[in-house]
């Protein structure tokens, strides 16, 4: 059975606004070796337990830290003022990230 891997954050947000989750990488983030063992940097992330993205990182975007937005659905926001960013890999996958909430 493969364990989940995961980290949170409570984020504020704006409840009547369209907001974004936008993650800062690595442009050459990808498979890592740590320990003897193969991790890739595969993972979903997830507001308030609803995956809005599944992210891959091959190490083919840049020199440089890139941005990513992903647009959070206006539901999981609705009347709220704080949502959980959930990051989860299962076994064997691995990931690593800057974060915010922008709108």
């Amino acid at each position: 059975m493969s364990r989940e891997r995961l980290f949170c954050y409570v984020m504020k947000v704006e409840p009547d606004k369209q907001m974004y989750l936008q993650v800062t990488y690595y442009g050459r983030d990808k498979t890592i070796y740590m320990d003897g063992k193969k991790f890739d940097r595969n993972f979903d992330i997830l507001i308030d337990g609803t995956v809005i993205a599944h992210q891959k990182l091959e190490g083919k975007l840049s020199e440089s830290l890139i941005d990513i937005c992903y647009e959070i659905p206006v539901a999981l926001t609705d009347g709220k003022e704080k949502v959980e960013v959930k990051f989860s890999s299962s076994e064997g996958k691995a990931a690593g990230y800057g974060i915010r909430i922008i709108n």
